[in-house]
């Protein structure tokens, strides 16, 4: 059975790797980068079914990200944001990220928006 697919670009690699391993014990592939400009290779390339991006990226706006996510691909984009990324999450849901989650990161927050694109592409339900 085909896995959902989830892209994580977050400059935090423990906030990452916790992330990418709660996720990847709970049936979803995940591969993760650490900028916006990565993001936008590796979402070309593996066409994942959800991004989830960090709003505070290095290189690149997140709104940006998310606007050229967009254009080629049809997958929900997650934003996460911490009390200091007010205006960045106000921007990306202006740009059309499909929530905003809060960082460090909750499985329990992620998982019902990865359980929808499931739902969308039926693969099997997810494990909570």
């Amino acid at each position: 059975m085909p896995q959902v697919v989830v892209l994580v670009a977050d400059p935090d690699t423990a906030l990452a790797a916790d992330v990418s391993g709660a996720l990847t014990a709970r049936g979803v592939a995940v591969t993760s980068c650490r900028t916006g400009a990565e993001a936008l290779v590796q979402a070309g390339r593996l066409a994942p079914d959800a991004v989830l991006l960090a709003a505070s990226l290095p290189d690149i706006d997140a709104a940006e990200v998310v606007k050229a996510v967009h254009q080629v691909l049809p997958a929900p984009v997650l934003l996460g944001a911490g009390p200091a990324d007010a205006d960045a999450a106000v921007r990306a849901l202006t740009a059309g990220a499909a929530a905003v989650v809060a960082r460090p990161y909750r499985t329990s927050e992620l998982l019902p928006y990865l359980d929808a694109v499931r739902s969308e592409n039926p693969k099997g339900r997810l494990r909570f």
